[in-house]
């Protein structure tokens, strides 16, 4: 409905960069050099997301150990300004900032997508933490998805249980521990396809912990699908 309802509405009210704070020209709050100036991952792999040399095929990483998810998709590199917009729109409650990254990703992925999920998942937040936000920023991305893959969004299969420490404080090691026993299913699967959606994939710790509790509940294919992958330091 969003990919149709849009333009529409766009033609009622002008298009502003969210970036530029120009005219963006089209039906969307985002001009094309912006649009264009957007740190977009070259060559990403197509395990787990992140950037790889000219002609390679797979990282090094997936192919000595291979994620629990079928590929990671992400569109930008989480870096300036992609990082500030998500700043905005995951702190700042700026909803509209996030949902015009969530259009240029979703566009990209239905472009590149052999096959589209069955379901779509949102990371889920803790009550606590989601009453202190106001949002889960992850489920905002998800419904502008579902505009335009038509799959469903089902925000409650999977629940946070633990109101582990935040990630970004942890390293790689101590994100996995930290993770142990944080979610849980409501229900068996039957064989879909899910899509993880998130806003930003760092180690992978947090979609790789709710891939393999949904593999193992009987999904017949995971994937990743998120606005921005954190580079590797």
């Amino acid at each position: 409905m969003d990919r149709w309802l849009t333009p529409l509405l766009y033609r009622l009210v002008p298009g502003t960069c969210i970036l530029c704070e120009a005219p963006s020209g089209r039906h969307i709050d985002l001009c094309v050099d912006c649009e264009h100036d957007l740190p977009q991952i070259v060559n990403p792999c197509p395990g787990c997301g992140l950037p790889m040399p000219p002609g390679a095929r797979r990282c090094g990483q997936c192919m000595a150990t291979p994620p629990p998810f079928d590929r990671c998709f992400a569109p930008f590199s989480y870096a300036w300004p992609v990082d500030r917009l998500i700043g905005q729109f995951k702190n700042r409650h700026r909803l509209a900032v996030g949902r015009v990254l969530a259009r240029v990703m979703s566009q990209a992925y239905c472009e590149a997508a052999d096959r589209l999920p069955d379901l779509l998942l949102p990371v889920p937040l803790h009550p606590r933490r989601l009453r202190e936000r106001g949002h889960n920023q992850a489920a905002e991305i998800a419904l502008v998805l579902a505009g335009y893959t038509g799959s469903p969004v089902d925000e409650d299969l999977c629940r946070r249980i633990r109101n582990a420490p935040a990630q970004k404080t942890l390293n790689a090691g101590r994100r996995r521990q930290n993770l142990r026993q944080a979610f849980a299913l409501r229900r068996e699967l039957d064989g879909e396809r899910i899509g993880i959606v998130d806003d930003v994939v760092t180690t992978g710790a947090t979609v790789g912990e709710i891939a393999r509790l949904l593999l193992a509940a009987g999904a017949g294919g995971v994937e990743v699908i998120a606005l921005a992958r954190t580079p590797l330091r």
